[in-house]
């Protein structure tokens, strides 16, 4: 996990902002997500290297209908 993207996610913690991590599967992100309302910090690290589907998917429609503060925080290397 990048450095930037924990302080971010700590700092936003420490706001009282809910923190999510996307995390290997996309099943349970897939449930927490639907259920969720209000503001969001969604943190994906190495979004470069994401293969799945799936995954991509699910990160593209949160970005589409993003409500109110609601924000992807994405992490990505250089090389890549």
């Amino acid at each position: 996990m990048s450095t930037a993207l924990r302080t971010l996610a700590d700092r936003a913690a420490a706001r009282g902002l809910p923190c999510l991590w996307v995390p290997a599967g996309t099943e349970d992100l897939a449930a927490r997500l639907a259920t969720h309302q209000g503001p969001l910090l969604l943190l994906c690290d190495r979004v470069g290297e994401l293969t799945d589907p799936a995954k991509l998917d699910l990160l593209a429609r949160f970005v589409a209908i993003a409500g109110p503060g609601q924000t992807l925080a994405v992490g990505a290397r250089l090389d890549h």
